[in-house]
């Protein structure tokens, strides 16, 4: 007997305050086809959102879960927070809804130099993040194997 799975799901996410609510619209534009962060009169918000594969419910609720905690947001999912829905039961909430909120535009960087740029700090675990560098200058890979060299001999 397999699991029920769909790309289409509700969860009840709670009372959230400004900031969380953004952090979740930004990973509901990346993580989602479609979807809608709805606000309830009683201040509640619901994300209503379509995947792009099928999941099973688990897998859903252990996406919503590690985004919470990878955040380190504040919020208490309610017991049973989330539920499957068929597509016809998306698309009616999508078109029902009135109070679709537009995402929020990142709020234009000024342009430096490289110079005065300001860097925004790594995450913790950066032991696995690479930097391109735009441009080497004509020795570098020289350069590089004579301190891999004198590194290894010391």
């Amino acid at each position: 007997m397999s699991a029920e799975a769909s790309r289409f799901y509700r969860a009840d996410l709670g009372q959230l305050d400004e900031s969380t609510q953004q952090i979740f619209q930004a990973w509901v534009d990346s993580q989602n086809r479609k979807h809608l962060l709805k606000k309830e009169e009683d201040g509640n918000v619901v994300l209503y959102a379509e995947r792009e594969e099928r999941r099973q419910k688990k897998n859903h609720m252990a996406a919503l879960r590690t985004t919470i905690n990878n955040w380190k947001m504040s919020v208490q999912l309610p017991p049973g927070f989330l539920k499957l829905l068929s597509e016809e039961e998306f698309r009616a909430e999508l078109a029902s809804s009135s109070q679709i909120e537009p995402p929020i535009p990142p709020e234009p960087a000024a342009i430096e130099s490289p110079s005065t740029a300001v860097r925004p700090p790594l995450p913790e675990r950066c032991d696995m993040m690479v930097r391109v560098m735009p441009s080497l200058s004509h020795d570098f890979d020289d350069r590089a194997k004579a301190m891999v060299s004198a590194l290894v001999a010391a």
